[in-house]
């Protein structure tokens, strides 16, 4: 809010500009008025021509002229002709300073929620302009806040002696703690058997990657790395991670003996138990290294023809060389023998 009205400041400033030959200057507050003042101690003053850069009206032939007001900031000139019935002139100036002095936002920001611990900047912008912040004793532009409660700031600008405007603003801060999330440590999995694992009820939302799952709980049948993101009411957000790991004991077995002869027992050439692998490669030979069947699919087995036709009996060896969901390498091999 504008505040003040100059009334005779401007005239003694004036007539010292007279005598010292220094054109004194004035500040106020962009939309303020002035009254100004003429004072003749010696002579017979009769005309005055006043003339206000900056101000409305712009010009007077008053002695005296009242309420020039000044919309925009700058420095003006006021010049004023004073003509004596002797036909004398004389000039006087006195510089006007006009500042700009409206507050236009405080930008500390609204009232908020920390998640944890609190350490923010306040920052009342406003450059040049004085500042007041409560509780005190601060009175710089930026506060910086370390604690939890209500911070409130004035804004205040001033030209000279004037007050050109003043604004209060408060935030309220208020802190809050994230949730507990706490998947446990690494559990195991064994033939896909499920296992449920638990976000904790401290949240009131769920996100679980991967699958986008968004209850508390997860049931999880298979290997790997699963993590989940927890918010709670006051928006605070926590997660934690997970390692699910394929622990069955290593059971595998390989026939020493199969029998292709399409009875549908024995018929084909594959490994048992609960291996499972990330990368898997068998191969078949016959007794003179020579390479009768291949393959990468660990339920794709042999089923004793090569090149389309059935194979003899006799001696076979194999090779199997994988990696497992745990990233070990395994390799087997051996021979057996095919029978019809």
């Amino acid at each position: 809010m504008k505040k003040g009205i100059l009334l005779a400041a401007a005239l003694f400033l004036f007539l010292a500009a007279a005598t010292a030959q220094i054109i004194p200057r004035l500040t106020i507050c962009k939309g303020m008025s002035i009254n100004y003042f003429s004072i003749i101690t010696t002579g017979n003053a009769v005309a005055w021509n006043w003339t206000f850069p900056g101000g409305t009206p712009a010009n007077s032939t008053m002695q005296n002229p009242t309420n020039i007001t000044y919309p925009a900031a700058g420095t003006f000139r006021t010049v004023v002709v004073t003509r004596f019935d002797t036909g004398r002139d004389t000039t006087q100036y006195i510089d006007v300073e006009v500042i700009d002095g409206d507050i236009r936002s405080i930008p500390i920001g609204s009232d908020t929620v920390v998640c944890g611990n609190i350490n923010m900047l306040l920052d009342a912008g406003n450059p040049g302009a004085s500042y007041i912040w409560k509780p005190g004793p601060s009175t710089t532009r930026t506060r910086l806040v370390t604690g939890p409660g209500t911070y409130g700031v004035s804004v205040i600008t001033r030209a000279g002696s004037f007050t050109c405007d003043s604004q209060y603003r408060e935030i309220t801060i208020r802190q809050a703690q994230p949730p507990v999330v706490d998947l446990g440590p690494d559990r195991f999995i064994c033939n896909d058997n499920p296992i449920t694992v638990d976000a904790g009820g401290d949240g009131t939302e769920y996100l679980w990657t991967p699958g986008g799952e968004t209850s508390r709980t997860l049931v999880i049948g298979a290997s790997g790395t699963y993590s989940v993101r927890v918010r709670n009411a006051d928006g605070c957000t926590s997660s934690d991670f997970i390692n699910v790991k394929d622990s069955c004991p290593l059971l595998i077995w390989l026939p020493n003996a199969f029998s292709p002869n399409t009875d549908n027992l024995n018929d084909v050439f594959r490994f048992g138990g609960n291996f499972k692998a990330r990368k898997y490669e068998m191969k078949i030979y016959n007794r003179w290294g020579e390479k009768l069947f291949e393959t990468n699919d660990p339920a794709v087995g042999w089923d004793g023809t090569f090149r389309g036709a059935r194979v003899q009996e006799g001696v076979y060896i194999y090779s199997i060389s994988a990696i497992d969901t745990n990233g070990e390498r395994r390799s087997f091999r051996g021979d057996f023998t095919l029978v019809y």
